[in-house]
């Protein structure tokens, strides 16, 4: 199948519509660690986190080959406490969200967030397809 608006998408975004249109594609994303210590008189969290990025092709064999060459942009999130909505379903609390342009392998992040970081999450939405979605979002260690 070929991509009829392909000629239309800026260079940075023509690998998305490639993989999502003729390849058949997997990441293969994890949080490593996420650490989160107070600043500012709790008020404030500096929240360090690990993570691993990668991007597999499946071939004609049914093989999955590892793309080398990746530099994709993906969300990383920072989530607070869940609340309640007045209707009393489960909101969740975004303290942070931002796409990053990511290589294949391993990627340190420190960010400053406003209130107390309970887990964070690469592609935390799972708007990729993944190997095991699981591993992409954990809880933050705190001291």
């Amino acid at each position: 199948m070929e991509c009829s608006g392909c000629s239309v998408v800026s260079d940075s975004l023509q690998y998305y519509l490639t993989d999502s249109w003729e390849k058949i594609t997997i990441y293969d994303n994890k949080i490593i660690a996420a650490s989160a210590v107070p600043i500012n008189n709790g008020g404030s969290y500096k929240v360090h986190l690990l993570v691993r990025a990668g991007k597999l092709y499946t071939n004609d064999a049914g093989t999955d080959v590892p793309e080398k060459q990746m530099n994709d942009y993906i969300d990383i999130g920072i989530f607070g406490a869940a609340g309640r909505d007045s209707a009393g379903r489960s909101q969740s609390n975004l303290l942070y969200i931002k796409k990053y342009k990511l290589t294949a392998g391993e990627h340190a992040f420190d960010v400053i967030v406003n209130g107390k970081p309970i887990s964070v999450g690469i592609d935390p939405y799972e708007i990729l397809i993944d190997t095991n979605p699981d591993d992409n979002t954990v809880n933050v260690a705190m001291p």
